[in-house]
């Protein structure tokens, strides 16, 4: 869990780019695929994060309020990393779906 602590951390640090965020969010999935021990998964976030890492750079980009966006996902992933770090799973997936239902489909807010 290391790993994904220190991928949260960077996309936390005060003036992140853009760039450094995605970097840090792809990151910070894998390795909480990697923590599960789901070796299948794992294989799936490996295939898929180039495709991830560049549906959030045009997510961000997109953003009008970038800061907002950027708070609001390093809140996400840190309530999931909590519930993970608590060996709480059923929490953590719960936060898992409402993470990516919120970033995949549209918000009334914008995004």
């Amino acid at each position: 869990m290391r790993e994904a602590l220190r991928a949260l951390e960077e996309m936390a640090r005060p003036g992140v780019g853009i760039e450094a965020f995605d970097e840090a969010d792809v990151r910070f999935h894998v390795a909480l695929v990697r923590a599960s021990g789901n070796e299948a998964m794992h294989l799936v976030m490996q295939a898929l994060r180039q495709a991830v890492a560049r549906h959030l750079l045009e997510y961000l980009r997109a953003r009008p309020d970038l800061e907002a966006a950027l708070s609001r996902l390093v809140d996400e992933h840190a309530a999931i990393l909590a519930a993970v770090e608590r060996s709480h799973p059923g929490l953590a997936a719960g936060l898992v779906q409402e993470h990516s239902r919120g970033f995949y489909l549209p918000r009334a807010e914008g995004g």
